[in-house]
């Protein structure tokens, strides 16, 4: 898996 605050740069996240 990869870090969430990494995917949130990316993709929106689901801590919105």
């Amino acid at each position: 898996n990869f870090p969430l605050e990494l995917a949130a740069t990316q993709a929106p996240s689901i801590n919105g």
